[in-house]
């Protein structure tokens, strides 16, 4: 089995890899996480508080990603 192969089906960098996925996809698309069955709960906030939400959402996952990163390096 090469290296890269080994490299890629470990348990911890398929971790990595998918929370990067998951949190790339909140970073694209932040209103994910606040739709819940096919409602979205940002509605029911003044514009102004949901952007800040949104934002908020959008830079955690940022710094979930640095992490994610740091880590598969450590």
């Amino acid at each position: 089995m090469s290296v890269l192969a080994e490299t890629l089906t470990d348990p911890l960098t398929l971790f990595v890899l998918v929370g990067l996925a998951t949190q790339t996809a909140v970073t694209v698309d932040p209103e994910i996480v606040w739709r819940r069955r096919g409602r979205n709960r940002l509605d029911a906030l003044p514009p102004r508080l949901a952007a800040v939400f949104l934002w908020t959402t959008r830079i955690s996952a940022l710094v979930a990603i640095v992490v994610l990163v740091a880590f598969l390096f450590i």
